[in-house]
């Protein structure tokens, strides 16, 4: 006997991939180079991909999502620095 409904696996992934890109788009938004949008997607994507494997996904994703977002982002503008140096 189930007291409390809880979504189905498919239902969560769906609810998973829905906050992931409400997230991600404001972000994308604002950006115009494919290379950093490509690197935020790819942050994004991981972020759900460690938050699947808790036992609370929906709660952890946005922190997930936060620290990944933030240290691809740094990565992305220190390896920008690194190519104006060299050139």
């Amino acid at each position: 006997m189930r007291l409390f409904a809880t979504p189905s696996r498919g239902q969560l992934e769906s609810q998973l991939e829905t906050l992931k890109q409400r997230l991600l788009q404001p972000i994308l938004g604002k950006i115009s180079e494919p290379g950093l949008a490509n690197a935020l997607t790819l942050a994004a994507n991981e972020a759900a991909a460690l938050a699947w494997y808790t036992g609370f996904p929906m709660l952890v994703f946005p922190t997930l999502f936060e620290e990944k977002i933030t240290t691809a982002w740094k990565h992305w503008l220190r390896q920008q620095q690194i190519w104006s140096l060299a050139a």
